[in-house]
């Protein structure tokens, strides 16, 4: 390649080539005086990229230098975009599954499987809780001396958890919370804003918060347009005391002792919520039901078998009858009433006492009037789009609807005979008056058919095309359902001996 000198115009550097300007580039870096040292800006540039190298090098996280205590959290959350309460492998979006992520990034924990994690309850995909806890083993800042674990590696920590259990001198020093972490805030500073924790508790190595609960409490809320509150009632006392609730669940293959016992069953207005002390349709009621334990979607088909009541579509007595596993050993089919409504409020644990933090209960208390805000905001949004069509003009007979036509043909008849009396002879403005007639705001039309159709009143009609329960097909009973799971087994074996037999050998 020739000399090409180093000093150029504008004009020169113009005509050379592509490989001529690398080339002048580089001969200029290799002769330049400052080429021999890196600049100061080179120099921090490196050292900061090797900081941060030697920063992602560092090593794990070593929990066994430090003591580690045996905990209860209370949490809440909105159900509405997780699949549910229990950590799944295959979703990222269950309830359980954010809390572990924001106790292994505050370092509270290593793992699921090494903090003796235990739940209180399992609330299924769409469901709420207020009262939700979950035990589990955390870092702690306290000396190991306060509470009686030291930290444990994991080599020690079967042999710690059962010396402490069995009679460790500082087991009545777990109340001791002075200078403790604040375990709610450093959490809810992570997780999301549909799951907070309410308050911590510490509790003893062996507990568990699944059989340490004395009783668990659900509300199911809905808007009481015209069900009858008090025939619910008392299908909702026929329910209290322990039953074989088969017929009011979804049988699961693990579960074979189906009684449980419900310590009471109520269902009234909410008290406080704004329109609940006021009559009519949006009118906001919950059941409130309390009990030891419950089975597998047992609330919401007790709530589901309430609603038919309340519409009349089934005496309260259907509640005995169901009950009755000897005379109906199988479930009814019938849907289970939405999961949307249902909280788990509250599942009782006598011997706690809650930790809770004045800050943390105020910002609950403001991010849950914020949402309250946003929810009556959007109803009154709506509520202003429904009644917006009252206003819309239809005509006063409708060609599907026999009750209506005959109702819009008998006030033609009145007005056309009425007309006659007043003007008479007068034929066109009879014909003009039987007209408009035809013709009415839709905020008419719902009164006329309640008065055709008897609606809100206690004599309402049973919907046509009902099937009673006691007429539905039912479901497999438990002894069905297991016997098919028991010849499904034997199948899949069968499969797996044949491929074991025909599976050829490799030498």
């Amino acid at each position: 390649m020739p000399d090409i000198p180093l000093a150029h115009t504008a004009e020169q550097l113009q005509l050379l080539t592509k490989e001529e300007l690398i080339s002048l580039l580089l001969h200029r870096n290799q002769h330049s005086p400052a080429a021999s040292a890196p600049s100061s800006v080179q120099d921090n540039a490196i050292a900061h990229v090797a900081k941060k190298k030697k920063k992602g090098d560092a090593r794990p996280f070593d929990m066994s230098k430090y003591a580690q205590r045996q905990v209860a959290f209370r949490l809440a959350y909105v159900g509405t975009r997780y699949s549910g309460m229990a950590w799944q492998a295959d979703t990222d979006e269950t309830v359980e599954g954010r809390l572990l992520e924001a106790l292994q990034k505050t370092r509270l924990i290593i793992g699921r499987e090494e903090c003796n994690f235990s739940r209180g309850g399992r609330t299924d995909k769409g469901v709420s809780a207020l009262g939700q806890v979950v035990a589990l083993r955390v870092r702690s800042k306290l000396p190991a001396q306060t509470f009686g674990i030291a930290g444990l590696g994991a080599d020690k920590l079967e042999s710690g958890v059962q010396g402490a259990t069995s009679g460790s001198s500082h087991a009545a020093k777990f109340s001791e919370l002075e200078g403790e972490m604040d375990y709610v805030r450093m959490l809810n500073n992570v997780l999301p804003p549909d799951i907070r924790l309410l308050s911590w508790a510490p509790v003893q190595p062996s507990f568990s918060a699944r059989f340490a609960a004395s009783h668990r409490t659900y509300k199911y809320f809905f808007a009481k347009n015209n069900l009858d509150l008090e025939a619910m009632r008392l299908g909702c006392e026929l329910l209290v005391g322990e039953h074989d609730f088969r017929n009011f669940c979804k049988i699961d293959p693990n579960v074979s002792h189906f009684k449980r016992r419900i310590f009471s069953f109520d269902v009234h207005p909410v008290a406080g919520f704004p329109g609940s002390d006021a009559e009519g349709e949006h009118r906001v009621c919950e059941f409130v039901v309390r009990g030891s334990a419950f089975l597998y979607h047992q609330v919401r088909c007790m709530v589901a078998v309430l609603f038919l009541i309340g519409e009349r579509k089934e005496r309260p007595e259907i509640v005995s009858r169901l009950l009755d596993v000897a005379t109906l050993p199988a479930r009814p089919l019938y849907d289970l009433a939405p999961e949307g409504p249902l909280l788990l409020y509250e599942i009782g644990y006598p011997e706690l006492e809650w930790e809770h933090s004045p800050m943390t209960l105020q910002a609950l208390s403001r991010l849950w009037a914020k949402d309250m805000e946003d929810a009556l905001l959007r109803a009154a949004a709506a509520h202003a789009m429904r009644t917006s069509l009252l206003d819309c003009v239809v005509r006063n007979a409708l060609p599907d609807d026999p009750q209506l036509q005959r109702f819009s043909a008998a006030s033609r008849d009145t007005g056309q005979a009425g007309g006659a009396a007043t003007h008479c002879g007068d034929s066109d403005a009879t014909m003009q008056a039987a007209e408009e007639a035809r013709f009415t705001t839709w905020a008419n039309l719902p009164a006329l058919v309640a008065t055709e159709l008897g609606e809100g009143s206690s004599s309402k009609p049973m919907q046509k095309g009902y099937v009673p329960l006691l007429r539905r097909p039912t479901a497999d009973s438990v002894e069905e359902r297991s016997s098919h799971l028991e010849m499904k087994r034997k199948r899949q074996e069968q499969v797996r001996a044949g491929m074991e037999t025909h599976t050829p050998h490799s030498f």
